[in-house]
């Protein structure tokens, strides 16, 4: 099951760099107590001719005991993460468990800083779910991504 934030459901529209600014934007999705194994989140799309520069993933305890997410961004048809080279080629955070308790993680696999603009598509930034939790329980986790105008700068 896919789950999204108001950017990934379009009712808000994600910013784009008029210079050489980083943008930072805070995407939240609410998971209710049905989450399992390789649910996808959607927070939202990375804009046309932008890159990466960092994130910050956040959550409430979601789950008793073993949930593991992974992050990066989708594939096409928003089925799992891309392993694309343009998309750096791997998932950019993998095995986090702040699902579990809460808390906070970043990036900590070079994927993110690789991945290259793409003039002409927007790409959805996501999560999977890769270790369901044996208690799922409701509650927000969101991404904080910050990216720039690819223009600026590599």
């Amino acid at each position: 099951m896919n789950f999204q934030s108001d950017y990934a459901k379009k009712m808000r529209q994600m910013p784009i760099a008029g210079g050489s600014e980083i943008v930072s934007v805070r995407c939240v999705v609410t998971l209710p107590a049905t989450h399992a194994l390789n649910d996808i989140i959607e927070f939202g799309e990375l804009p046309e001719d932008h890159v990466p520069v960092d994130f910050v993933l956040d959550s409430v305890a979601l789950g008793a005991s073993a949930m593991v997410l992974a992050v990066g961004l989708l594939n096409a048809g928003k089925t799992d993460l891309s392993a694309g080279a343009d998309d750096g080629g791997a998932s950019w955070l993998t095995g986090s468990t702040i699902g579990v308790a809460g808390g906070v993680a970043r990036p900590t696999v070079r994927a993110m800083w690789a991945t290259n603009p793409l003039p002409a598509t927007k790409r959805m930034l996501g999560a999977k779910i890769t270790t369901g939790a044996v208690t799922p329980n409701a509650g927000d986790i969101a991404l904080t991504i910050k990216y720039r105008a690819a223009h600026f700068g590599r």
